[in-house]
């Protein structure tokens, strides 16, 4: 039997509040064992050795030095996978960007081939690229619309988030020195660009 649309918003709706209740309860739970852990370590601690006191020190740092460490590890390891499967697909998008004043200045490239490397940069985008790159590259798309000269600017933008997410610092470049690479009348169009 086919559930209205109606029916699957109220399982939806009623599946929300008992996972929130089920949260809350975990939380609850979890604070409740922190107080009694400290309730009973203050009322115990004053009875016990001094060499067992400083055990009990000694061990509790010892476990939260390792748990803050697999913590930074996994993190570590998480950040290195990333940048691995981010290198290829960035690289690939550094290349079809570079491609792009083919089809502004010299023509040699359809119309056709240049939406589909568009649409090859934004699918690879939406799957690695960082939230940063994600919104300058936004950013270009609707510029690419209105202001041709200014979306050349957010292209640049781009390449510098792209850059960043693979951990360069972007430090010492200006506006318009990812550009000359590519583009031979740079002086022109940011004069333009100081212009307007």
């Amino acid at each position: 039997m086919i559930k209205s649309n109606n029916e699957t918003k109220a399982i939806s709706g009623i599946s929300k509040i008992i996972g929130f209740i089920i949260v809350i309860g975990m939380f609850i739970g979890i604070v409740y064992a922190i107080y009694k852990f400290i309730f009973f370590t203050i009322e115990t601690l004053p009875t016990l050795n001094a060499v067992v006191i400083v055990a009990l020190i000694t061990g509790a740092l010892s476990i939260v030095g390792i748990v803050i460490s697999k913590i930074f590890e996994s993190r570590q390891v998480t950040k290195r996978y990333l940048y691995e499967k981010k290198e290829i697909p960035y690289t690939d998008i550094i290349q079809m960007i570079y491609k792009l004043p083919l089809y502004v200045n010299e023509k040699q490239v359809d119309d056709e081939e240049m939406i589909n490397d568009m649409r090859e940069m934004s699918k690879k985008i939406s799957i690695w690229g960082s939230d940063a790159v994600i919104k300058k590259w936004h950013e270009f798309i609707k510029e690419t619309h209105t202001n041709s000269n200014q979306s050349m600017f957010k292209l640049e933008e781009v390449i510098l988030e792209i850059r960043k997410d693979l951990g360069q610092r972007n430090k010492k470049l200006e506006r318009g020195d990812m550009l000359r690479f590519f583009v031979n009348d740079l002086d022109a169009h940011m004069e333009k660009e100081s212009n307007c």
